[in-house]
């Protein structure tokens, strides 16, 4: 009986054997997860970097993640709307308290106040907008300092900071140092941390500004640049700002949490006990995002002078990756 041997032929299996419309949704779907690591990726393969390095492809990804992540949008086009939210997210639940107007910069429209109006959004009930984990984006211009009906010397551009404890975001400019500036309270004990930028607010001139948020950190950009991040982690380097007669949390610090908002108010710091803190000068192309957007998104969104909605983000990069190259 003869005996017959069968010889196997070994073969290795790699990502670059795959499909080039599988490999993509595989790219795709960790692009979502960091674009940063992504980019990074594609310097190493040049399959991977005719993918990634794609203005489709990228473009792609910038919606995908404007549709997942944005949960409010207000590009103040509509003058009888002006507080609709093209996320759709919020559900046009506002009111208009003053008399917030539709004005025109290099953007297109924007929202004008008077250092005595205001848009209020209720977001208690939004569950996304519960969260420790943030960004907000914007444009704005100063038109005078010291509003007349201001009781602290501050303006807030963006505002979540009800008493005693719905104290969120605080986004504008101290009058006293003229530093954009946001704040976050945290815990029952109110432990607050302030982070400040570098740039000197200057009247009638626009600033791009980006305040990300987590439990951990917050950081600061203007005009596209990171200007100062702000460690959270530790319960000395903030200031208990004031006590409101409440039984302090015994739970460990990295245990406590942010406050969560009640309402949004575009042009004030909050409105209970009393509206007030107002901004007055212009706002445009507010977004408010839950995710972290990265450095050179927000790049893009400052140096391309346009509004999220007309941001070609793939060119951009693209773009800004063939320089390096």
């Amino acid at each position: 009986m003869s005996s017959q041997s069968n010889t196997f032929t070994s073969t290795t299996c790699s990502l670059n054997d795959l499909p080039v419309e599988l490999l993509t949704t595989i790219l795709f779907k960790l692009a979502d997860e960091n674009l940063h690591d992504l980019l990074i990726l594609s310097c190493t393969c040049r399959l991977w970097r005719s993918i990634i390095v794609n203005n489709f492809f990228l473009e792609k990804r910038f919606n995908f993640f404007k549709k997942k992540y944005l949960i409010g949008h207000w590009t103040f086009e509509d003058a009888n709307q002006l507080g609709h939210d093209s996320s759709g997210y919020t559900k046009d639940q506002f009111s208009l308290i003053g008399n917030p107007v539709q004005s025109n910069c290099f953007l297109g429209s924007c929202l004008r106040l008077d250092g005595n109006s205001v848009i209020a959004v209720p977001v208690n009930e939004f569950s996304r907008y519960q969260t420790d984990y943030f960004s907000v984006s914007c444009w704005f211009l100063v038109e005078r300092w010291n509003p007349p009906n201001n009781t602290m010397p501050f303006q807030t551009v963006a505002g979540a900071w009800e008493h005693p404890n719905q104290h969120w975001l605080h986004l504008g400019f101290s009058e006293a140092s003229q530093l954009i500036q946001n704040q976050v309270i945290i815990s029952a004990d109110h432990v607050q941390f302030d982070c400040n930028s570098t740039t000197t607010v200057k009247l009638n001139t626009w600033y791009h500004v980006v305040t990300q948020v987590s439990r951990k950190k917050q950081e600061i950009f203007v005009n596209g640049d990171l200007q100062r991040e702000v460690d959270m982690t530790l319960k000395a380097m903030g200031t208990i700002t004031w006590t409101p007669g409440e039984i302090a949390s015994n739970a460990e610090w990295s245990k406590q949490e942010i406050q969560r908002p009640e309402t949004l108010c575009i042009g004030a710091k909050c409105l209970r006990p009393i509206a007030h803190n107002f901004w007055l000068g212009q706002v445009a192309d507010l977004c408010i995002w839950t995710r972290w957007l990265e450095p050179i998104e927000i790049k893009a969104t400052y140096q391309s002078k346009t509004k999220s909605d007309n941001l070609n983000m793939g060119q951009f990069i693209v773009d800004r990756m063939k320089k390096l190259h």
